[in-house]
C-alpha cells in the first residue's frame, strides 16, 4: 500500500480530520488541518491511526485540534497490530483565540491502548499555546501499556498550559529526549542532557497567531539528524 496527501486544507471535521487503517507507506505534507470535534461518547483527533506503519508527517499546520491527540495511534484487531517507523517533523501547532471546544487529553503524539509504535521519530516541531485537559496532553506519550520506542529531538514547546510538561512511557516503551527547548511552559519532568527549559521565556516566534512560526532569534544548535 502507499498514499501521498499534499496541500490539503481540512477544517471543521466532526471527529477525525484524517484516519488511516491498515495503510502503510504514507506521506502527509504541506497541509493545514484546522478544528475538529470530539465528545463524551466518541474520541476525536487530528489524525487517527490503526495498524499503519512507515508514515512521514511533515511540514503541516495543526490548528485547534481537540480530543485524544493531534496524532493518536491506537490498537486494532487487524494483524499484525503494529504502527512502526513513523517520522513526524517540521510541523507547527497552535490553539489560538478561535479555539472554542476543549483541548487534548492523551498527548500531542500519543501511542495508546496496547498499540506498538517502534522506531518512531519526532523532531523539529513547534508546539505553541497547547491546551491540555489531561496530565500528559501536550507532550509525546506511550500510554495504557503501549510499547515501542521514539526519539524526540530538536522540538520547541512554547506557552503550553500543561504543567508539569510530562512525557510518559509504559509497557516497556522507551522515550528518548534531547536538544528540545521548553519556553514559558512551566516545569518539565525528565529530559535529555541537552534539553533547555526557560519557564519565564518570551515568545520565540515572529507571529505565531498569524501562522508565522519563524524564530525571532537562533536557538542553541540541535542534533544533526542526517
Amino acid at each position: 500500500t502507499g498514499i501521498t496527501l499534499q496541500y490539503l486544507y481540512l477544517k471543521n471535521s466532526s471527529q477525525n480530520s484524517l484516519k488511516s487503517v491498515a495503510c502503510d507507506n504514507g506521506l502527509l505534507e504541506y497541509s493545514t488541518i484546522e478544528q475538529n470535534g470530539e465528545g463524551s461518547f466518541y474520541h476525536g483527533q487530528g489524525f487517527g491511526v490503526q495498524t499503519s506503519s512507515t508514515w512521514t508527517v511533515r511540514y503541516n499546520d495543526w490548528i485547534n485540534i481537540t480530543g485524544t491527540a493531534v496524532i493518536a495511534i491506537v490498537t486494532s484487531a487487524i494483524a499484525p497490530d503494529t504502527d512502526n517507523a513513523w517520522e513526524v517533523y517540521g510541523n507547527t501547532s497552535i490553539h489560538n483565540g478561535s479555539f472554542v471546544v476543549t483541548g487534548l487529553s492523551n498527548g500531542w503524539w500519543a501511542c495508546i491502548n496496547n498499540a506498538t509504535c517502534g522506531s518512531a521519530k519526532f523532531y523539529n516541531n513547534s508546539i505553541s499555546d497547547c491546551v491540555s485537559i489531561g496530565i500528559v496532553a501536550c507532550a509525546v506519550n506511550y500510554l495504557n501499556t503501549a510499547s515501542g520506542d521514539i526519539d524526540i529531538e530538536n522540538n520547541l514547546w512554547y506557552l503550553n498550559n500543561q504543567t508539569p510538561l510530562t512525557f510518559t512511557a509504559t509497557g516497556g516503551a522507551t522515550v528518548t529526549r534531547n536538544n528540545n527547548t521548553y519556553t514559558a511552559s512551566g516545569t518539565v519532568t525528565g529530559g535529555g542532557a541537552a534539553d533547555e527549559s526557560f519557564p519565564a521565556g518570551g515568545d520565540p516566534f515572529s507571529s505565531r497567531t498569524t501562522g508565522n512560526f519563524h524564530l525571532v532569534s537562533n536557538t542553541t544548535a540541535g542534533l544533526n539528524l542526517g
